[in-house]
């Protein structure tokens, strides 16, 4: 298997372009031979980067206010610049080393940055790093025109490659984890008499590198920041996506926006919890404070109704305990008796007992673990075994992983975990059930993958060599439908810097509070899932994360949406998983493919179109060359700028104002590339019609002030021209059906089409003398999406509607409007039919698939009864008919939308409720 990347993804470009945009004006640095300006003493060859604090912070604020970048949420402006460090907020899951990486490579085509240092917190998450670099070589290969680069890890053993680094004229790219420099014994703070007296730290502080800090909210000590800013860098790029403190924000994809946007796995949770058994105590110990005079300690335990009167039943609550208080006296249950307070320790979080029991911070006792633990691992298999069943159709091999914190239960030979683990897999794949099939001759030994090295040292990992190759190190095989391990066993190791599209559920096996956040839990899974070939799958009814608790569906939503809130904000909407024991399967009704009404409805909608663009050059042309014509660059100057302190805060914060500005021109001579071979790379225009363009703009000569500024510039206003004309000038044909006559003519089926390689060219026509088809007479031969297509659906209980007028037995909505648009359709005696239609009944655009929502059959009678039209409908459902609120994309896609329904006589429209249903 190899994993395949796709390059334009809307929110990774984004997140790059948001980077880059902040050096706007800074000159791209041209590399000299040796000796001249650009070489540093020693031998390095230095980023560069001219460009003052001034016009720095104006590009920042100027990033940050850019609502194109951000989806529409205002990111915080910064006041001020404070230091060269800029945070890019990206949820896990969503390809953030990809976008650092290919950052990195934008840069060094734009201003010619060279050299960039990965900086990471642990060994696991530098070896996601490089594993991600080997992946990637080819794709970034061909998207950067094979540009010379490297990438290594730092090896203290091999100091040549730190010499190679600074000298080197190519783009390198050095992965550091943190501990490799911070302390001043680390060899690469020594001076070294191979290295003729000097540290490698001399020769790295040399070149001014760019540092890209991977989950920097683990480089936040005073130690980790002077280590950091011991490397004198050119400027800092934070990636994360839970940061601690945020530093010059420029991007922020959220956790709710990521799982909104369907970029990662829905979460849906499978709790497993015992019931509160009054024969036994149940206590967890929440923490044990200290202070001037008191040690007391927060206990969870049930209280009884002589205590509570409000409650019939013993209710769980939290309760303040200090030495010598009696739990028997507190909740008034008799499970509780003998548990008298006798000492407290905040030093070791310990609550001692009169009974002997001792209790720790986070540990909980009273429910049967084991229990629960082989109930959850017997869950854990089965919606295991049931979606791979599901999935192997569709090629996509299915993992789960289990996160426990005692190893000694699953490595020892009769380690209660690996012994559920066994028993269960053996009684479930005898169950005779169709997903348990596949799994009859399986040895469960064969299935399972465990790694519990610290996960920050390197001694440990020798001795899980082949469990570190195949879950750190070789995705693809672990992908791959050939490799039978399935079932991955781990501790903390994997809570960060490891993560698998193809985790469909995580089993969290902890008996004490987990000290591990839920949202680095689920991380390991939330990712889109991917098929044999290496390419994501976008379908929800495949990217699901399960994750099996010992805890209650609402304790773990609880604690989930506290994260969420610490984070971002309490006015953040809250994400909301849904509750796996509430799903069921929405069936087809018998016979639905023989519904009058249904067939007379899909013979109309379900008729296929191409698309082709047709162009006016002339007028695109005039379009571009009139967005390029404003350009205007002012040559690089040197900037001063006056500044008066006013205060000094606390924390050593100044607070002060700009009181003048001057510059001087600097006058520099560049070595202007290709500029049409640049624009053609960057928008897809002909050279030819981008001479023509330039010529008409005639500001050509600004690109002697600053080439990669007016490049730039250039070809964004290029295309944001092309985007109008691609939409403005989309043309779709129905695809032609054979006639009962001419059974064997030869049909045009070719849906979809890219833009034309030709300006003003259509692509494939139709053949001569083809006809449009007849209305009436259902398409066939891939002019029409067949009914076959249907299938069950797998859903969550409250996203259904149940309904009569349609082929399943419920709708599935995803939103307060959609359940209300189907409900008004329901009670309408006009209409006979309709459908949600499903994920793969898409439209073609020039912009991407786009997929409506309703079809719908509708037939109106007069006062007497009688007939008077049909109708037949397709209705997109959306919460504002503003266009401004909504996404452009979105906006352009149902403009396309239109003309391909029109093009089939099929009436279209979007709509806020069903009294719109006719409302132009």
């Amino acid at each position: 298997m190899k994993l395949h990347f796709d390059p334009n993804l809307d929110f990774q470009r984004q997140a790059i372009d948001a980077v880059v945009r902040l050096f706007e004006g800074a000159p791209a640095a041209r590399v000299a031979h040796r000796g001249f300006e650009l070489l540093h003493h020693s031998g390095a060859v230095p980023n560069t980067l001219d460009l003052s604090d001034v016009q720095l912070l104006a590009n920042l604020q100027a990033v940050q206010q850019d609502p194109e970048l951000h989806n529409g949420s205002p990111l915080p402006v910064s006041p001020e610049l404070g230091s060269r460090d800029f945070s890019i907020e990206m949820e896990t899951g969503t390809g953030k080393t990809y976008v650092y990486l290919r950052t990195a490579f934008e840069l060094n085509r734009a201003y010619g940055f060279r050299k960039f240092i990965v900086v990471v917190p642990s060994v696991a998450i530098r070896e996601g790093v490089l594993k991600t670099l080997r992946i990637t070589r080819d794709h970034f290969a061909r998207l950067y025109d094979h540009v010379p680069y490297r990438f290594y890890e730092y090896d203290s053993g091999n100091l040549a490659r730190v010499r190679q680094f600074a000298a080197s004229t190519d783009v390198e790219i050095m992965v550091m984890t943190l501990d490799a420099f911070n302390k001043d014994s680390n060899i690469f703070n020594r001076r070294m008499d191979r290295m003729m007296g000097l540290k490698p730290l001399d020769l790295v502080q040399a070149v001014r590198p760019i540092l890209i800090l991977d989950e920097p909210q683990n480089m936040e000590s005073e130690i980790s920041r002077r280590a950091l800013a011991s490397l004198d860098p050119l400027f800092k790029l934070r990636y994360s996506a839970s940061h601690r403190e945020l530093y010059n924000l420029v991007y922020r994809l959220t956790p709710v926006d990521a799982y909104n946007l369907r970029l990662v796995k829905q979460i849906e949770v499978a709790s497993v919890v015992e019931d509160h058994d009054a024969n036994r105590a149940y206590l967890r110990c929440l923490s044990v404070d200290t202070r001037k005079t008191t040690v007391s300690a927060r206990l969870q335990l049930y209280v009884g109704q002589t205590a509570q009167r409000e409650a019939s039943d013993p209710v769980l609550r939290t309760r303040t305990v200090r030495a010598g208080d009696d739990l028997h006296a507190i909740t008034g249950l008799d499970a509780y008796a003998g548990y008298v307070v006798e000492a407290l320790d905040a030093g070791y979080g310990e609550v001692r007992f009169s009974n002997g029991t001792l209790l720790t911070v986070g540990q909980e006792i009273g429910p049967d673990h084991e229990l629960i633990a082989r109930v959850q691992i017997a869950n854990t298999i089965e919606e295991h075994m049931r979606k791979a069943e599901r999935l192997h159709r569709r090629d996509i091999k299915v993992l789960s992983l289990f996160f426990i914190d005692e190893v000694a239960n699953y490595t020892e030979a009769e380690g209660y975990i690996r012994r559920a683990f066994v028993e269960e897999f053996e009684r479930l794949k005898r169950t005779g059930t169709p997903w348990a099939v596949r799994w009859r001759d399986v040895d469960p030994a064969a299935v399972q993958g465990s790694y519990f090295s610290a996960y920050k040292t390197e001694s440990y990992m020798e001795a899980d060599a082949d469990a570190y190759d195949l879950i750190m190190r070789d995705k693809e095989r672990l992908l791959s439908l050939d490799e039978p391990v399935a079932f991955i066993f781990s501790h903390s190791a994997l809570r960060e810097g490891w993560d698998n599209p193809n985790i469909f559920q995580i089993c969290t096996l902890n008996r004490t509070l987990s000290t591990i956040r839920k949202r680095q839990e689920i991380g390991r899974g939330m990712r889109l899932a991917v098929d044999q070939a290496g390419q994501r799958v976008f379908d929800d009814q495949v990217n699901r994360l399960t994750v099996v608790a010992n805890e209650s569906y609402r304790e773990y939503c609880a604690r989930l949406q506290e994260e969420y809130r610490d984070e971002f904000g309490s006015a953040q909407p809250q994400l909301q998983p849904k509750n796996a024991r509430k799903r069921r399967t929405v069936h087809l009704k018998k016979g639905f493919e023989l519904d009058p009404h249904f067939r007379e409805l899909w013979a109309h909608v379900a008729r296929r179109t191409r698309y082709r663009v047709q162009l006016d050059t002339e007028a695109l042309i005039a379009a571009c060359a009139a967005a390029v014509a404003p350009i205007r660059i002012a040559p690089v100057q040197v900037r001063t700028a006056r500044v008066r302190i006013d205060q000094i805060r606390d924390r050593g914060q100044l607070d002060y104002a700009l009181l003048g500005q001057s510059a001087v021109e600097v006058p520099r001579e560049y070595e202007i590339p290709n500029v049409t071979a640049v624009l053609a790379d960057a928008t897809h225009l002909t050279r030819r019609t981008l001479r023509t363009i330039l010529a008409r703009a005639g500001n050509l000569d600004q690109v002697y002030h600053n080439p990669a500024d007016f490049l730039q510039q250039a070809a964004d206003a290029i295309n944001a021209a092309k985007r109008r004309f691609l939409v403005d000038g989309v043309q779709y044909i129905e695809i032609p059906r054979p006639s009962d006559a001419e059974p064997t003519a030869a049909v045009w089926v070719t849906t979809g089409g890219d833009v034309p390689p030709k300006d003003g060219a259509s692509g494939d026509a139709p053949p001569a003398g083809s006809q449009p088809p007849a209305r009436g007479i259902p398409p066939v031969d891939g002019a029409l999406y067949e009914m076959s297509l249907f299938d069950d659906l797998e859903a969550y209980e409250d996203s259904l509607v149940p309904i009569e007028k349609s082929i399943y037995d419920a709708a599935v909505v995803d939103s307060q409007v959609e359940r209300d648009f189907a409900l008004a359709l329901e009670r309408m005696d006009e209409v006979k039919r309709f459908v949600k239609l499903p994920d793969w009944f898409t439209v073609d655009t020039p912009i991407g698939t786009y997929n409506p929502d309703w079809a719908i059959l509708l037939v109106r009678q007069d006062a007497f009864g009688e007939e008077v039209e049909r109708l037949y409908l397709v209705r997109e459902t959306k919460g504002s008919m503003d266009e401004a609120q909504r996404r452009g994309v979105e906006n352009m896609k149902i403009a396309c939308a239109k003309r391909h329904f029109g093009t089939l006589g099929v009436d279209y429209r979007d709509v806020t409720k069903a009294s719109e249903l006719f409302t132009p």
